[in-house]
């Protein structure tokens, strides 16, 4: 086989190197926590649930107070035939005749009637709705038959003592089931706690007393802001090789910028061959906690390093998306989002003096990649004290629209030649499913934990480096290049232990060893010897992670590659197999 000129070898450096710069950029974007999805390209480990006080403390009128009987004359007593109740929206017929049922056919005295009621009221306090209760109206009773009405509590006022921003369009959407008619305590204290759980939120302290209206009661809440601000520092080596290999980052965000729960956050990343910007801001809008979230970045690229790094191989890169982030369910436990976002994702690539270069096209469709895309996610994260589980599944649909690349639509150079199914095309659909599981373990010197993961993405065809999967990395397989193959579809497993080696009274240091294992497999939509696994990667390596309160971590990672020799001659980390990371939490 003829030798490779050095333009097509440069070519072939190129393009993957495009993916790899597309990756490093729009992975590593700044997100809010409280709001869904995390980091679109890497579904981090959810915070395990933390047992906490309820936030709420009852201050309850005694049972007599909520049921009550009006005098009546019944004469010397009624044999009681049965009982009409009015107004329960809770209990069905049966639950309710089950609770009044032992004082059916007896002679009852209206002395005796406060009983039936304080048993209907019981039965609503019983399940949690405190402020409910049954009373007897005056009435004149026909044919044995005793009319008792039930009267369901519910919150009369809300009363908040506001703390820094937190005004009462930020809490009372969050506490909106735990206030709905009627009352019940258990999802008024559930509700008092996903807000305290909130990270713009401190402390919530509750107070829920009786109101002078029968069936009302007052909330009483007094809340203190968190510190809205967040600013990290990082530096890593999670950028590729050609790219100079380490980067720094600086990322801001504000939780509550406008005091509506909306946040605004920012990151700049820059290396020898890399300036990275994003931006994002997104604010809820509605009752339900809707959010609209709009987002862009724009990245500038340029090999430094390698056989071409003077041939001034340049990719720019940008980004602009808008997403709906709608909450489905959301309990301690548990939290079901669905996100809607449409993006515009546009790439160019020039090569000596400014050329362009037209390495995933034919030479008719220019010198821009332009890509539209549909992408529906569903994110559900599951918490305990001992574990969490967290799972992604991710659609991206790309479009034909607002002058997306389509070279399949294009006519073909050679009369009579069809398109090219391996050619890659702005229409495609891929999926994507990310599964995260973490559980704490006991050791001698305390708290260690299993955490395993998962990532499988399939594409219905050939696909742009823009939206490739890529193998090899610290956040892949450990102990290979960063996005050392690029292909359509992927991939990868990992588990990892880390075991304290510090006892719990060392605090503020803590130091964990973590052995782990990575493996991963990627194949292209149409290569005929997928079967083969010559794509296979798997390694063994050891990490060891130091933390310092919440101040600064410091995370190295070493993995041996197994099935294939790592590449590059011995000059950068990663061509040793470690993989760091430095972080200092500012504020």
């Amino acid at each position: 086989m003829p030798a490779l000129s050095r333009r097509s070898r440069a070519i072939a450096l190129a393009l993957a190197w495009t993916f790899a710069l597309a990756s490093s950029s729009f992975a590593q974007g700044l997100r809010d926590p409280s709001s869904l999805p995390f980091d679109r390209d890497r579904l981090p480990i959810p915070d395990y649930q933390e047992d906490a006080a309820p936030p709420l403390s009852l201050d309850l009128p005694p049972l007599d107070a909520l049921s009550e009987t009006t005098p009546f004359d019944a004469g010397p007593g009624i044999i009681v035939r049965g009982f009409r109740i009015v107004g329960s929206s809770v209990f069905s017929d049966e639950e309710l005749a089950l609770a009044v049922a032992p004082f059916l056919d007896r002679v009852l005295h209206a002395g005796r009637l406060p009983a039936v009621t304080d048993a209907l009221t019981r039965l609503y306090i019983d399940e949690g709705y405190v402020s409910s209760g049954a009373i007897v109206p005056d009435q004149t009773i026909e044919n044995g038959v005793v009319e008792i009405h039930i009267i369901e509590g519910r919150v009369g006022r809300l009363e908040i003592v506001e703390g820094g921003r937190l005004h009462r369009r930020f809490v009372e959407p969050r506490l909106r089931r735990g206030l709905s008619v009627p009352l019940d305590i258990d999802a008024l204290e559930e509700s008092l706690r996903l807000l305290q759980m909130d990270d713009r939120v401190a402390r919530v302290d509750a107070v829920l007393r009786p109101s002078p209206v029968r069936g009302e009661s007052v909330v009483r809440l007094e809340i203190e802001e968190a510190t809205p601000w967040r600013t990290d520092l990082r530096v890593t080596n999670d950028l590729a090789p050609s790219l100079g290999g380490s980067r720094a980052i600086a990322e801001i965000l504000h939780r509550n910028a406008l005091g509506l729960g909306d946040t605004v956050s920012g990151s700049v990343s820059g290396a020898r061959g890399l300036f990275d910007l994003e931006l994002a801001y997104s604010v809820p809008f509605t009752r339900w906690l809707t959010e609209f979230e709009m987002r862009g970045s724009v990245t500038r690229g340029e090999v430094v390093e390698g056989d071409f790094a003077d041939d001034g191989i340049r990719n720019d890169l940008e980004s602009f998306g808008v997403a709906l982030i709608q909450p489905l369910w959301r309990t301690v436990h548990d939290d079901v989002r669905f996100v809607f976002e449409l993006e515009r994702r546009r790439s160019r690539l020039t090569f000596i003096e400014g050329a362009p270069l037209q390495l995933e096209l034919g030479p008719e469709e220019g010198e821009r990649i332009r890509l539209s895309l549909l992408r529906l996610y569903l994110d559900w994260v599951h918490r305990e004290p001992d574990q969490v589980f967290a799972v992604q599944l991710r659609s991206t649909i790309g479009l034909d629209a607002w002058n997306a690349t389509t070279p399949n639509h294009s006519p073909p150079p050679v009369p009579g030649r069809f398109a090219d199914p391996t050619l890659p095309d702005a229409e495609f659909t891929s999926w994507l499913v990310q599964m995260q599981y973490a559980r704490r373990i006991d050791t001698p010197l305390g708290v260690g934990e299993l955490i395993t993961r998962g990532d499988l993405q399939i594409a219905s065809g050939s696909l742009f480096s823009l939206e490739s999967f890529a193998m090899g990395g610290a956040s892949t397989v450990r102990g290979y290049h960063e996005n050392a193959v690029v292909a359509d579809n992927g991939t990868t497993g990992s588990i990892e232990l880390r075991l304290p080696l510090l006892p719990v009274d060392a605090r503020p240091h803590e130091l964990r060893v973590a052995p782990f294992f990575d493996t991963g497999f990627v194949w292209d939509a149409h290569e005929p010897n997928a079967r083969d696994f010559d794509r296979l990667f798997a390694s063994l390596g050891l990490g060891l992670l130091y933390r310092y309160g919440g101040r600064f971590e410091l995370n190295a990672y070493w993995g041996q590659a197994l099935n294939k020799e790592s590449t590059g001659d011995g000059d950068s980390l990663q061509d040793w197999g470690f993989h760091v990371e430095a972080s200092v939490f500012v504020f």
